[in-house]
């Protein structure tokens, strides 16, 4: 029904398991705006803004640094 109502939805929860859930049985469009496991809009925020900066990360090398074993990094 809600596939119905909406175009889109956006997540912030806890287990990965219940955005894949809720992207399989919604028939919108999901994003993963946080979960336990992963930080996709985080990571993509942070990318975005590195030419604004430093110009075109075409040829650069890019790092991570920080916990290795959070979310943003898993994304």
């Amino acid at each position: 029904m809600l596939g119905r109502m909406i175009h889109g939805a956006v997540i912030r929860t806890f287990a990965q398991a219940d955005v894949e859930e809720f992207a399989r049985f919604s028939g919108v469009p999901t994003i993963n705006a946080l979960t336990d496991d992963e930080h996709p809009c985080q990571i993509l925020a942070d990318i975005f803004h590195v030419p604004g900066k430093a110009g075109p990360i075409a040829g650069k090398t890019v790092a991570f640094i920080g916990d290795g074993a959070c979310n943003v990094a898993n994304s």
